[in-house]
């Protein structure tokens, strides 16, 4: 796993939290814990970076609503 795709997937769920989304919505989404979520939140724990597209479609998704 590239560990700077591994940061970047992190820093996606930050972003996500921090606009609003909850963990757990996070968390479904993906497929993982709400644990797994909050670990990367909290302590920036890395997460596989095949999360990362998923992660682009919802801040997309946010972006759209946004512009609408």
């Amino acid at each position: 796993m590239n560990d700077n795709k591994s940061n970047r997937t992190v820093e996606k769920i930050k972003k996500l939290i921090d606009v609003g989304l909850t963990k757990t919505k996070i968390a479904r989404r993906l497929g993982v814990s709400d644990t797994t979520i909050s670990y990367a939140y909290k302590y920036g724990k890395q997460i596989s970076s095949v999360y990362e597209e998923e992660l682009d479609y919802m801040i997309q998704e946010i972006i759209d609503i946004l512009e609408a």
